[in-house]
């Protein structure tokens, strides 16, 4: 669903429990570069 907003951290953690934070993490500094927002507490490696 679209809803113009960003999750927080403990959204996506409840939304994506079965994967491993180091993933979670990539994927939202992934995501912050594609949407052209720094993401200080998330880095890709």
């Amino acid at each position: 669903m679209r809803t113009g907003q960003v999750p927080d951290h403990d959204e996506l953690n409840s939304e994506f429990a079965g994967i491993s934070q180091t993933e979670l993490l990539e994927g939202i500094a992934e995501f912050g570069k594609i949407a052209g927002v720094e993401v200080p507490h998330a880095k890709a490696h």
